[in-house]
């Protein structure tokens, strides 16, 4: 766990809002596969789990995570970058 003091050196750079297009849809594609990694491999994917897969990516919605993950199990394709949301 980081204290404040780290968060402060860190700076700016290691924002997402600070990167180009090409970043924020790297970012995104990595989360929405974290996502289904978790609710494929998971034996009961509900709003517990989502919760906590929303705290370790740093999303504000669980039921969107818990609607994602649920789609995310029931599509074959392994890539986020084929999904349709």
């Amino acid at each position: 766990m980081m204290v404040k003091t780290e968060r402060k050196a860190m700076g700016k750079s290691n924002k997402i809002k600070n990167t180009d297009r090409n970043g924020i849809l790297l970012a995104l594609e990595k989360d929405l596969e974290f996502i289904k990694s978790v609710a494929t491999n998971h034996k009961n994917w509900n709003e517990e789990t989502a919760r906590a897969v929303t705290k370790l990516i740093g999303w504000g919605s669980v039921e969107r995570v818990l609607k994602i993950g649920k789609k995310a199990r029931s599509l074959k394709k392994s890539h986020a970058r084929e999904w349709e949301i």
